[in-house]
């Protein structure tokens, strides 16, 4: 029987091993630099086209009105970070996957990377899904709390749908990826629970993407272990 949670907490540890902690450094510089950079392009770009207002209530104008922008663009960013996420993580995903098959199963066991059509064709679905869903969402983001919940609920949703489909892929069709995933929604969204959680957090949140697809790894090996009919 599958154990989503245990496969989370497993893949967490995973991180830490020698086959990822190169990757999760990169992940975190990579996140790092965007960060930086979509900082420094507000302040340098968008600040400075806020006009400036006499006296004292234009001054205090002008202050809330720089405050909002910046709110908006972190506002954004949210929305947008796990689409970004997945896009730069995306470049380490084929290299993290054969490390953690390579560590974990024998060798006729590992799976291997999908062509870069079948690649391309998954990640252009995968983004077609959610940049709507995170443009719909966006205003849910200016409320306390239910931004909280739709962003672990968003972000729960899409990370776990993409990487276990990447996770699959390796070892079948995307045909039969997107059939194993819907028979087991249930227990993949709980696995990508505690990653979307996380994914809440600045910087941490650079790494939650590859701390999804080793939970995939695992759970996928769960799956298969319990037989077509788990």
């Amino acid at each position: 029987m599958a154990n989503p949670l245990g496969a989370s907490l497993t893949a967490l540890g995973d991180l830490a091993s020698p086959a990822l902690r190169g990757l999760v450094l990169a992940s975190m510089l990579v996140a790092a630099v965007l960060l930086a950079g979509a900082v420094w392009a507000v302040i340098t770009f968008v600040v400075p086209l806020i006009p400036a207002w006499a006296g004292w209530w234009g001054q205090a104008a002008e202050l809330a009105l720089s405050g909002a922008v910046i709110v908006l663009a972190v506002a954004l960013s949210l929305a947008l970070w796990p689409l970004v996420a997945m896009v730069v993580s995306g470049l380490f995903a084929d290299v993290a996957a054969d490390r953690l098959e390579a560590a974990q199963l024998p060798e006729g066991a590992r799976g291997r990377a999908p062509s870069p059509l079948a690649g391309l064709g998954a990640g252009l679905r995968f983004a077609a899904v959610s940049l709507p869903l995170n443009l719909l969402a966006l205003p849910l983001y200016f409320i306390p709390v239910v931004n909280l919940v739709v962003a672990v609920a968003l972000n729960g949703f899409l990370l776990s749908r993409e990487n276990f489909v990447l996770a699959s892929l390796r070892h079948g069709s995307f045909r039969g990826a997107v059939a194993g995933l819907r028979q087991h929604r249930g227990a993949i969204l709980l696995a990508a629970l505690p990653a979307a959680v996380a994914s809440l957090i600045p910087v941490v949140n650079a790494v939650v993407p590859l701390w999804t697809l080793a939970t995939m790894v695992r759970l996928r090996q769960q799956l298969t272990a319990a037989g077509p009919g788990s």
